[in-house]
Order: structure tokens, then sequence, then C-alpha cells
């Protein structure tokens, strides 16, 4: 990728929720740039989740790239107090992480904190 002097290191290490490793509540979230076409999107990397998401205006403002929406499932958060139904599913999305163009699967949600939250395969 042109004009990145310093890319970003992701490395790959999983940790269990109660092993010592894992990071203490309060921690800092890990907020990496992605790139589409020409948009550059903040992305937020969950530990926790198991599905990648996008922010429905952002799929709307930046993306417009086809949505299935007779694929929908039902999220909820850690502690089972939240529940959401994605709004569709966008199957193979290139995105780029820093140097990486990534192939992955993404579903759209009206209620996603940040604009992208890529699940724990970014971890």
């Amino acid at each position: 990728m042109v004009g990145v002097a310093n890319p970003p290191c992701v490395t790959s290490h999983h940790v269990e929720a109660d092993s010592p490793e894992a990071k203490p509540p309060g921690t800092p979230l890990l907020h990496v740039h992605t790139k589409y076409r020409s948009h550059v999107i903040t992305a937020i990397v969950d530990s926790g989740s198991e599905v990648n998401l996008i922010k429905c205006s952002i799929w709307q403002q930046c993306l417009g790239v086809p949505v299935d929406i007779s694929e929908l499932i039902v999220l909820t958060d850690t502690s089972r107090q939240c529940t959401t139904v994605t709004n569709g599913y966008i199957p193979k999305l290139e995105i780029e992480i820093g140097w990486i163009l990534t192939v992955e699967n993404y579903w759209i949600s009206d209620s996603c904190p940040p604009d992208i939250l890529l699940r724990r395969g970014w971890q």
C-alpha cells in the first residue's frame, strides 16, 4: 500500500477469557484503519466476537454493495442482556487492513457501535 510508513502488525494469539493472560476490564480497545476502495474506515478488533459487523450507515454511505437480506441472524452480547437482529449479509467483501487484502463475510447491524467490528480471527 502506498504511503504507509509503518504498517500495523497483526499477530494471531488466542487467549481464553479465564486465562491469566486475558485482558482485564478497562483495557483499551484495538482500533485499526481499514480501507474499502477510497474509503478509510476505523474498525475495532473484538476478541470475543464470532462475526464481522458493519454499521448500517457505513454500508449505505461507503460500500454500496448488494446485501443478502434472506439471511438474518440474532446477535447476543456476552452479558446476554442485549440482542440484535442483523439487517443483512455481505458475502466475500474485500477490505484492506494495513497492507493485507482480506475477503471476509460481514453482517450489517443498526446497533453496531463502531463503524466495523472485526471478529476474533483478527486477534
